[in-house]
């Protein structure tokens, strides 16, 4: 910690308001209603006299809540001054986590899920000859045509992992990892909530001939060059 929390954390008012949470390295004081029952009256006030004091301890107040305490979401959400003025950062699920900066200059706080993460599976046959191609049973892009297996990774899920899934899923096929060929991003994606979107194509090997499999259709490489 740096000496000025040394000097503020002994203050017996902060001590009583930073009994409410932990503290991470950064300064920041995070509160999990989810663990622990609390009168949401009172945290509002207490949270409401931290705010006032806005120094440089603690950096930021951070509050945990699931289902069972977003009634508490208005008067924590209440606008300063006569609020504690929190803001959403991000809602998983049935849980919600709310923050404030409370230390000098602009808020340094990061966004939550700047993008999420799809990938793109190019196979390739034994020989080198044939890419695989699959056309979509369902779904409303529209699109019918014959495309590369895609899809999007789950939460915690490698990149490996995720186009291996999807492969799988989407064909049978029990293909191996080769590596990354490309990345592209894209701005303002369609379904993506406002955030951006990363496709990673990667070339994966082919353990059976194409042929073999009636819902793939083997397309000569010389198509796509």
């Amino acid at each position: 910690m740096r000496k000025i929390f040394r000097n503020e954390i002994f203050n017996p008012l902060r001590r009583n308001l930073c009994s409410l949470g932990k503290l991470d390295k950064y300064g920041g004081l995070h509160i999990d209603l989810t663990t622990r029952a609390i009168q949401g009256n009172g945290l509002s006030d207490k949270l409401l006299h931290l705010c006032r004091l806005r120094r440089s301890f603690p950096t930021a107040v951070w509050v945990y809540l699931n289902q069972d305490h977003f009634h508490l979401i208005p008067c924590l959400c209440k606008p300063s001054p006569h609020g504690p003025g929190l803001v959403f950062h991000h809602a998983t699920g049935l849980s919600v986590t709310l923050f404030r900066w409370l230390a000098e200059g602009p808020c340094r706080v990061p966004e939550f899920a700047t993008h999420q993460l799809g990938v793109a599976a190019v196979l390739v046959s034994p020989a080198l000859e044939h890419v695989v191609m699959v056309r979509e049973r369902a779904g409303s892009s529209g699109f019918k045509g014959w495309k590369f297996p895609t899809g999007l990774a789950h939460l915690g899920e490698d990149i490996s992992s995720a186009v291996l899934r999807e492969v799988y899923e989407e064909t049978g096929i029990l293909a191996e990892f080769s590596g990354i060929l490309a990345l592209r991003q894209q701005h303002a994606f369609p379904g993506c909530f406002g955030r951006s979107d990363f496709l990673v194509a990667c070339r994966l090997r082919l353990p059976s001939a194409c042929e073999e499999l009636p819902s793939i259709r083997p397309c000569k490489k010389e198509t796509f060059v």
